[in-house]
């Protein structure tokens, strides 16, 4: 039987990863029995958030709350302002970052959820290279995470997280 206990997490109950892109973690995937899991997070302006790659499971859904987000949809680029919606099936190659002109504030949705908060907390490890290659493998298995690589994301130019 699925769990019709509904989930409420108050911002201030959720734990916040700090940095130059914050990310507040919601509900990961445990908390719904593996329909979704849902963060909320602010990236800089000008900066990237992720590289790009896919997910051979999930959809990944952004509602955009405030600023602009640029995003590579497989090889197009596509900017959504705040009230819009990009929704990302299984298998499309995307990236994400926010336009230079302001921050970009956003909810991120995952469906089927994947437990991934535990790899938003050692991602500053990884984008380090402090993860053993072996390692990083066994867990973008896990947590459903494929990178790879593309040209007219590079071609815009590679601002760091």
């Amino acid at each position: 039987m699925i769990n019709q206990t509904p989930i409420v997490v108050q911002a201030a109950d959720a734990e916040l990863l700090a940095g130059r892109n914050p990310m507040r973690l919601l509900a990961d995937s445990d908390a719904s029995e593996g329909a979704f899991s849902i963060s909320s997070g602010t990236i800089a302006a000008g900066a990237d958030n992720a590289k790009p790659h896919f997910h051979k499971a999930s959809w990944e859904v952004f509602c955009i709350i405030d600023g602009t987000l640029e995003m590579l949809l497989d090889d197009e680029l596509v900017t959504v302002g705040g009230g819009g919606l990009v929704a990302v099936p299984p298998g499309v190659v995307h990236a994400f970052g926010a336009t230079s002109d302001s921050p970009v504030s956003a909810f991120v949705f995952i469906t089927p959820g994947v437990n991934r908060f535990d790899y938003f907390r050692v991602l500053p490890k990884i984008l380090r290279g402090e993860i053993p290659e072996q390692e990083l493998a066994e867990m973008h298995r896990t947590y459903d995470v494929h990178f790879t690589e593309s040209p007219l994301w590079d071609q815009r130019g590679h601002r760091p997280t």
